[in-house]
């Protein structure tokens, strides 16, 4: 049995660093600027056509000629991968080309993170091309492998620039002295924490072989945070602030505990992005603070949550559940129910079931399941809320204990003070509808 011989011809490693041409094409076109090469090594005499060739890593701006005429080729495109190309060309600096490349969302991100790096750290930039001592460059080559090592290891993996190594050693000097090849290094104070190889070929940069020390990658990963817990559950921020400042790092995470002072501080700095839990007013002066610095704001404030039931409902289930989410924490939760609004049909059967419900709990601070009210202020507010005459379970009232007792209300309507406003708190209104 004859068996085909097969070679392999990797384009990126073979034509960028040894400029060596694919013997099975004519001529190679470079399509960004429509320059053509004729193939020298190129010949149909010496041409095995029992041959099986495998072409690797050509770069989607090299257009090659194949030979068929007088050889049984066929090409094929795999794509797995795009790569690393900067073309330049059409940039006046880099940071037009940025902004081409990137989008402006995408170069803001990216310049948001060169940014968190640069203030963490004594960051300098150096580029070497035609012009290195060949000590530094071996070095550099010696800093590179060790750096893609270190990240592999990590990967479980295996770098296959590795096994060809001493090719990189004996030649990247003289290419780079040629222009021909470049090393771009990122170092914090004298020691390099990311190496670029790349390959230079008429105004194009092709990249080779690049690593970073993993150690700086959290650098690029997620976002700068400072969190600032309300100053009424002060015990809560306390906790937060204890288990937070001290597992993070405060370059990336830092709870600021305090009140108004504080906050008014705190929204004086130009941010990224403001996310606000809390009530309308306070949302008002956040977006006024946001304005002077153009900060895009997502507010989460008050609200009044509906849950409707029909006459179809499984009054028993609903019953259950809706006394569990109004009545956990006091009602001072922002997914708690806000008002009820009932077929009337079924509203008297619903009132009963729910009042089942809240006797079966046993809600009291005895009990462990139920809290005071966050402060003074807000119980005197939730105890305004209160229309004796409307009361149709609970209503009890203890200003030294700030205690609510879990209530609900009838015979209201949507003129109800109560229903001007966010109740949180666990005051729960039904409101009926007739078909």
């Amino acid at each position: 049995m004859n068996l085909l011989k097969s070679s392999y011809f990797n384009f990126t490693q073979d034509f960028f660093e040894k400029r060596i041409y694919p013997p099975q094409y004519k001529s190679i076109c470079n399509t960004l600027n429509n320059e053509k090469f004729i193939n020298p090594n190129f010949d149909i005499n010496k041409a095995d056509k029992k041959a099986i060739n495998l072409i690797e890593f050509i770069p989607s701006f090299v257009k090659l000629e194949l030979e068929t005429e007088h050889l049984p080729l066929a090409s094929f495109k795999y794509k797995y991968f795009k790569g690393f190309m900067c073309h330049l060309g059409s940039s006046n600096n880099l940071k037009d080309y940025m902004v081409k490349q990137l989008g402006k969302s995408g170069n803001k991100i990216t310049n948001r993170r060169l940014k968190r790096l640069e203030s963490c750290f004594n960051i300098r930039y150096k580029t070497f091309l035609e012009d290195i001592d060949e000590e530094e460059c071996q070095s550099l080559i010696s800093d590179l492998r060790t750096l893609i090592e270190k990240r592999f290891n990590q990967r479980g993996d295996k770098h296959s620039s590795l096994a060809n190594w001493d090719f990189y050693k004996k030649s990247t000097y003289q290419m780079i002295k040629e222009g021909k090849a470049c090393l771009f290094v990122i170092y914090s104070n004298d020691d390099p924490i990311g190496i670029s190889l790349d390959y230079i070929y008429q105004n194009i940069f092709e990249s080779a072989i690049s690593s970073y020390n993993i150690d700086y990658s959290k650098y690029g990963l997620g976002n700068t945070i400072i969190l600032k817990p309300s100053e009424i559950s002060s015990q809560t921020s306390s906790v937060m602030a204890s288990i937070l400042n001290e597992a993070f790092d405060p370059n990336f995470l830092k709870v600021i505990q305090g009140g108004v002072e504080e906050t008014t501080e705190l929204l004086k700095q130009k941010f990224d992005k403001i996310f606000f839990t809390g009530s309308t007013t306070v949302g008002k002066i956040i977006y006024k603070a946001a304005a002077e610095h153009l900060t895009p704001v997502t507010l989460e404030l008050g609200g009044k949550s509906p849950v409707i039931i029909t006459k179809d409902a499984n009054i028993k289930m609903a019953a259950k559940r809706i006394v569990w989410g109004k009545f956990l924490n006091a009602g001072q939760t922002c997914i708690a129910p806000d008002y009820l609004y009932v077929d009337a049909q079924i509203s008297e059967t619903l009132l009963k079931a729910l009042t089942k419900e809240i006797e079966k709990a046993r809600y009291s601070f005895e009990n462990d399941n139920y809290v005071q009210i966050i402060n003074e202020r807000n119980f005197d507010r939730l105890a305004a809320l209160l229309d004796p005459s409307k009361i149709y379970y609970g209503g009890h009232t203890d200003k030294a204990q700030r205690y609510i007792a879990p209530t609900l209300l009838h015979t209201i309507s949507f003129d109800d003070k109560i229903m001007l406003e966010e109740i949180f708190g666990p005051i729960l209104p039904v409101l009926t509808f007739t078909d």
